[in-house]
């Protein structure tokens, strides 16, 4: 059990460095790392703007009221968030096999299917 929990510890100090490294990579380029996540938030204010304005108009879709729709839009946003932020990287796998890439995570330090 010891062992086990000094390499989750080891784990997370790596992930700690490569989440660093990659963080230190976005912010080599300011103005599109700020300006990608300033479209984000544009984007989803829009969004609640739009219900909110439909809302403003008639008072419930079929049963569902304003929040619950907020609600239900919150949940497909952190369901997305959850999605980009563990798997998206699975969709370049294919990409990353053709095009030799694979082999920079396969010579890391940490199994890359941990």
């Amino acid at each position: 059990m010891v062992e086990k929990a000094k390499d989750v510890a080891r784990h997370v100090r790596l992930y700690y460095w490569y989440l660093r490294a990659n963080w230190l990579s976005l912010m080599a380029y300011p103005v599109p790392f700020i300006t990608m996540n300033l479209a984000g938030v544009v984007y989803s204010l829009g969004s609640v703007a739009t219900v909110w304005v439909l809302f403003t108009r008639i008072h419930a879709i079929g049963d569902w009221t304003f929040p619950q729709v907020l609600l239900i839009y919150g949940l497909s946003i952190f369901s997305r968030s959850l999605f980009h932020l563990f798997w998206v990287e699975l969709m370049s796998v294919s990409w990353m096999v053709r095009t030799g890439h694979i082999d920079r995570l396969l010579v890391r330090p940490l199994n890359p299917l941990y």
